[in-house]
């Protein structure tokens, strides 16, 4: 029998810490939109107020009332934050784009917006992460009037705050999850759709869901060919959680013997400290060159790089030019690093082309840098098969084909 047991709850709105010794109770806090109710050994309790002072909704009303008038029909991605880059930005641009093809309107709610691209996308600011917060997005939706509402699971206590009367409005309801998240399955449950770019742990308890990959819209055939080239490039964020994956990189083009340049925005606090990290390490600082265009560039590009590396969607984005591709390692050294061949593709399209412990060091490459162009051809066509741009078409069928409510 377990003695002392801490459970947390789910969501800003109601139960946060219920703290209880041999099953009995001993300190509970609620939280309500005004105050926090705190209780101790389950009959004394007082409030707290809280500040219901700040203005949390921080938006042009005529631009709101002009985009209810519009004629588009309207999907809004709930999401808290949005960086500069990053995959999730990534897919979020090339879904919007894909969208307005067939007549949909993007819509961002968000707490902080710093993706250059998404800027230029309707936006719309709400403080997501205070109590009231449930309350001034269903305020905003109010306004907006969408088709289709789409929460960005990266943080899922917003989501848990909505009542049962949100899931019945006349919009449909969607989340896409993006990493390993805690949440309540009957929340996540009342929702029409869940999908995800990958297989997930958490998905296990969710009765419906579809994986949608990341995607690209593929050329006739790739373009970059062996030339003896001497120079490696990964494309990442400059962020702790990817620095293994950097420095096992480095060591990668070290053994192999050929430089390197690094490529990802080094601008913000974070990511400069990472730079002087490496830089104090012995990296040259010539070898940031910044953020890029990553298919731009790549393609301008293709004589001086032997190989690209990275985790998720720069998989894709090199494999669509013909680049060999590689899979740097978040867990172990740079000899767990593996080369995308034909054999491989579906393992680590399955992980979104990360390596996050040891369960694939079957897949290690028999040689480095596989060049030869029977096998980029090869490559080349199996992602076009699983990440072209017609996975996309599952995705609208699952809009079009989820509950339709009166409108």
């Amino acid at each position: 029998m377990t003695l002392f047991i801490k459970k947390k709850g789910f969501g800003n709105i109601g139960l946060k810490y219920d703290y209880r010794l041999i099953g009995l109770s001993i300190f509970k806090i609620t939280r309500h939109i005004g105050y926090d109710r705190v209780t101790l050994l389950s009959f004394l309790t007082f409030r707290i107020k809280k500040s219901n002072t700040q203005k949390h909704i921080c938006n042009n009303d005529a631009a709101l009332r002009t985009l209810s008038e519009s004629a588009s029909k309207k999907i809004v991605f709930v999401i808290k934050d949005l960086q500069a880059t990053g995959g999730v930005e990534s897919r979020l641009y090339k879904l919007s784009r894909y969208l307005k093809k067939f007549n949909y309107l993007p819509v961002f709610i968000t707490q902080r917006n710093d993706h250059c691209q998404l800027r230029h996308e309707v936006n719309l600011y709400c403080n997501l992460s205070l109590p009231e917060s449930a309350g001034d997005l269903c305020q905003l939706l109010s306004v907006v009037k969408p088709d289709v509402v789409e929460f960005q699971f990266k943080s899922t206590k917003l989501f848990h705050d909505l009542s049962d009367d949100f899931f019945t409005a006349d919009f449909l309801t969607g989340i896409c999850i993006h990493e390993e998240v805690e949440f309540e399955p009957a929340q996540v449950n009342k929702v029409d759709y869940v999908i995800s770019s990958t297989e997930r742990r958490c998905l296990a308890t969710i009765a419906n869901y579809r994986i949608i990959p990341n995607w690209l819209s593929f050329p006739a055939s790739p373009v970059w060919s062996y030339k003896n080239q001497q120079k490696a490039l990964i494309v990442s964020r400059l962020s702790k959680d990817k620095l293994p994956t950097i420095i096992n990189f480095i060591d990668l083009c070290n053994f192999m013997g050929i430089t390197y340049e690094i490529a990802g925005n080094f601008k913000d606090e974070v990511s400069a400290s990472i730079v002087d990290f490496l830089v104090k390490k012995g990296v040259a600082l010539s070898a940031f060159i910044g953020e890029i265009e990553t298919i731009k560039f790549l393609k301008k590009n293709t004589d001086k790089y032997l190989f690209v590396a990275g985790v998720g969607q720069v998989a894709i984005e090199a494999s669509a030019i013909g680049y060999p591709f590689a899979v740097t390692p978040h867990h172990g050294g740079y000899e767990n690093t593996i080369f995308l061949e034909e054999k491989n593709t579906e393992t680590l399209l399955e992980t979104n082309f990360t390596i996050k412990d040891g369960s694939l060091s079957t897949h290690r490459n028999k040689e480095h840098c596989p060049c030869k162009k029977t096998s980029r051809n090869a490559i080349f066509k199996k992602m076009n098969q699983y990440c072209g741009e017609h996975v996309l078409d599952d995705y609208m069928r699952i809009i079009a084909q989820a509950p339709q409510r009166k409108r």
